[in-house]
């Protein structure tokens, strides 16, 4: 059983002995640790290097995305700008514009704002103008409607004669006259 062990020593001891390791001086060793030290600090660079180009190009990505942001929040602004400064504008120029159009529209316009007809938003303005003169208007026209036969009457004489007419009107004291609106 020694001579079985012995043998088996024996084998793996020649093949120690053929490793080309052990052929090679201490020098042939050193150049061999510094040649396996060189390549593995080469690769350990080469792997840093590609690591900071990525991250480079990672970061000018992010530079990029970041810029896209910051331009868009400066459209958005300037959008709003716009919008806010045409708004004023419009609300500025459209009286003005109204005025100007043709066919009557800027009283349909004016009826549209105040969301009635032509009839009573015509009204509507003339008593924000000027309320004295408009319940003088409106007096004035109920004297004629309570009236209008003898002003009828007056006009027909005026017309057939060529020359102005005295009329007696009747008027009806304020409490009578159904109310001024």
């Amino acid at each position: 059983v020694i001579g079985k062990g012995l043998d088996a020593i024996g084998e793996q001891l020649e093949t120690v002995l053929l490793s080309p390791v052990l052929m090679m001086t201490p020098e042939q060793q050193g150049e061999g640790i510094a040649r396996a030290g060189t390549a593995l600090v080469r690769e350990a660079v080469q792997r840093l290097n590609e690591a900071g180009q990525a991250a480079e190009h990672e970061r000018a990505q992010l530079a990029g995305i970041v810029g896209q942001v910051r331009a868009r929040e400066r459209q958005f602004r300037m959008l709003g700008c716009v919008g806010g400064g045409a708004l004023g504008l419009g609300l500025l120029l459209s009286p003005l514009l109204a005025s100007i159009l043709p066919f009557e529209l800027d009283t349909r316009i004016a009826a549209i704002v105040l969301r009635s007809d032509r009839w009573t938003a015509g009204e509507a303005m003339m008593r924000a103008a000027d309320p004295a003169r408009f319940e003088a208007l409106v007096a004035d026209s109920r004297l004629v409607e309570d009236n209008a036969k003898a002003v009828t009457a007056c006009r027909t004489s005026a017309v057939r004669t060529g020359k102005a007419q005295r009329c007696v009107l009747s008027v009806q004291p304020a409490s009578q006259e159904g109310g001024v609106p």
